[in-house]
């Protein structure tokens, strides 16, 4: 008996029935509100409705015809009583929940007018950035904060062979520092031992004298000698983590290539991850870049800050943050 033909447009009909709504995004906003003794204000939710006595960015719901700005500055005069100024994207969540997904999208603003307080009896306080870890937030501003804590340009810093080359290697992390950069990873893979203790000390303390942060690669043998900031881990540290290695005072990235890898990351909670390679780098040259539309699917997914790394350097940061990036990652680029 012979099969009865198949209806193509019977067949393309029910493959797109199967497919899944697209579930709704819910946009909200939050305000960045710094003080001079660098300190940032949070908002108490009211003991009713979701996440009830955390704490929280101040802000809100998106309006319809409204933006992300116009949004802030309402929510702004109807919560704090204050005429606020956006200034600046700081990063933007997208985090799944059931039945939705929450896009909370965080700016600084200035205040130009009137002084902060609980218009709708909510209480309110000023958090060092260094402290947030401990205060009780809602899963979407965890991620706010770690951006809080981390800077848009990452250096990378070159191998390190021997004592002689230590000077010049000196004189690159210096030149960094000077031209602004705040958040270095100490990377020296397969360097002895003596040495790399040698250089994480000088390096932290360039760090510190310049009120940079610095992070510790796993591949490097300095990090049981170090003081620093953080850990990066490099992609096989982060598929064997079971669990986030460092407490939420230190900083935790890792290098990331894929979904899966991306997932993994957010899971264990950590602070942020790097994204590679964006493009053709002439230190992977055999590794296929991802190309800016996949690199714009996987950021845009990732609830965590996510620095583009390879191929591209500090002119690019516009162009990368477009994509869904927080900022760049390099070591000859930056």
């Amino acid at each position: 008996m012979n099969p009865a033909p198949v209806d193509p447009a019977r067949s393309s009909r029910s493959a797109t029935a199967r497919l899944p709504e697209p579930l709704p995004e819910l946009p909200v906003v939050a305000a960045i509100i710094g003080d001079e003794a660098g300190r940032v204000l949070l908002a108490q939710r009211a003991e009713h409705g979701e996440h009830p006595g955390l704490w929280e960015f101040p802000g809100g719901k998106v309006e319809h015809g409204e933006n992300a700005p116009a949004a802030l500055r309402r929510e702004l005069m109807e919560e704090l009583g204050v005429d606020a100024e956006p200034r600046c994207r700081v990063h933007r969540v997208r985090l799944h929940e059931p039945g939705r997904v929450l896009v909370l999208d965080a700016w600084r603003v200035d205040i130009r007018a009137g002084c902060p307080s609980g218009r709708q009896g909510q209480a309110l306080r000023w958090v060092d950035v260094d402290a947030l870890h401990s205060v009780c937030m809602p899963p979407a501003d965890a991620p706010i904060r770690s951006a809080l804590r981390l800077h848009e340009i990452m250096w990378i810093t070159p191998g390190l062979v021997n004592e002689r080359q230590l000077p010049e290697w000196l004189r690159a992390l210096d030149l960094r520092l000077r031209g602004g950069v705040r958040l270095v990873q100490l990377r020296l893979p397969g360097v002895d031992p003596l040495l790399g203790r040698r250089a994480a000390h000088l390096l932290g303390d360039r760090c510190r004298a310049a009120g940079a942060r610095w992070l510790v690669n796993d591949e490097s043998s300095a990090l049981e000698a170090s003081a620093a900031d953080g850990l990066h881990l490099t992609a096989s540290a982060l598929r064997r983590c079971d669990a986030r290695p460092l407490p939420a005072s230190k900083l935790v990235g890792a290098s990331c290539h894929d979904a899966r890898e991306l997932a993994v990351a957010a899971r264990l909670g950590l602070d942020y991850v790097t994204l590679s390679p964006l493009r053709v780098t002439p230190t992977h040259p055999g590794a296929v870049p991802l190309g800016d539309a996949a690199f714009e699917s996987l950021a845009r997914d990732c609830p965590l800050p996510v620095f583009a790394l390879g191929g591209v350097g500090r002119h690019d940061l516009d162009q990368v943050r477009a994509l869904g990036a927080f900022g760049v990652a390099g070591i000859r680029g930056v």
